[in-house]
This record gives structure tokens, sequence and C-alpha cells, in this order.
């Protein structure tokens, strides 16, 4: 699978920012097993790039979290 076809198809699994689960059933039901592999894989490095792990001792306060929010506005936070 050519570089563009897989990130065309990456891009295509998202709506309005967000993983559409019911466009990866209708991709993942018309590629092959090695294909579907790829793809798969280049979805989970997506996401690892849409996310920021934040590890703390205690529960964040809902103003803290907030703030952790706006430094990152394009991203998830994983807390």
């Amino acid at each position: 699978m050519k570089k563009k076809v897989l990130e065309a198809l990456v891009e295509g699994s998202y709506t309005n920012g967000e993983l559409d689960a019911e466009k990866v059933e209708e991709i993942a039901a018309n590629l092959r097993r090695k294909t579907l592999k790829i793809y798969i894989n280049a979805l989970k490095i997506r996401e690892r790039k849409r996310t920021v792990f934040v590890k703390v001792a205690k529960k964040l306060s809902e103003e803290k979290t907030q703030e952790l929010q706006s430094l990152f506005p394009e991203k998830k936070l994983s807390l």
C-alpha cells in the first residue's frame, strides 16, 4: 500500500477530529489481511500522536485539567 493512499484512508477515518468507528469498519471490511494490519498500525500511530499522556500522583482539579488542555488545544489528554 502506498503511503499517500494509507494517509488518505487514515484521514478518512476521522469525523470532526474524532475516530469514527463506522468508517473504520467500512474501510477494514474492504482490505486484505496484510493491508489491514498496516492500516490498523497507522491508526494507532496517529492516535498516539494526537494524545498527551500526563502522569500525576493524585487526581488533578478541574481547573488544572483545563489549564493542561489549554496548553495542548489540538490534542486529547490522558490522565
